[in-house]
């Protein structure tokens, strides 16, 4: 009895590794963008300061926004579900490791500013974890209608946040 519930856990486990190996892959990702960040040199905090006054165009963070989910459909196209896992360790590092160094260089209003200043990120790196385990789960097809749908929402996002955001951001500084 106690041997038929061990080996159904590790069937179910089995039959969810990917999911699994995607959900560790963006907790090591996490993890190393903390450390990375807290021992990151001084001269780089002040540079993360340099960022938040300088400008940027809507067309650079749409590319910006939307270059993680071109990676993701040549992943898919290839059939390789392995890189989706490398490029959400790779998106989840970054966004960590740039969310910590804002706390770090600006102390107590760290906060406001990395939620401000990461509002695509945050919004676009949940679309592409929707969008990796939707193809993790999904038939051998290319997936038009999920990555028209997550590339639209960047796009809104990316709007939202060159039209309201941004400007708020400046108004703050």
């Amino acid at each position: 009895m106690f041997r038929a519930h061990i080996r159904n856990l590790f069937r179910w486990l089995f039959c969810r590794r990917m999911y699994i190996l995607l959900a560790f892959s963006c907790w090591v990702g996490a993890a190393c963008g903390i450390l990375a960040a807290f021992r990151s040199e001084e001269l780089f905090f002040s540079l993360m300061r340099m960022a938040v006054t300088s400008h940027v165009s809507i067309v650079g963070l749409t590319v910006s926004a939307l270059l993680p989910f071109l990676f993701a459909a040549f992943a898919v196209y290839l059939g390789q579900p392995v890189f989706l896992c490398i490029l959400c360790f790779f998106r989840m590092f970054v966004f960590t490791f740039l969310g910590c160094c804002f706390h770090l260089a600006f102390g107590s209003a760290g906060w406001l500013l990395r939620s401000l200043f990461q509002f695509t990120d945050g919004c676009c790196l949940a679309l592409l974890c929707w969008f990796s385990l939707r193809r993790l789960s999904a038939s051998d097809t290319f997936p038009v209608r999920d990555l028209s749908v997550c590339c639209g929402l960047c796009i809104v996002t990316c709007a939202i946040d060159y039209l309201m955001i941004s400007p708020f951001l400046a108004s703050l500084i």
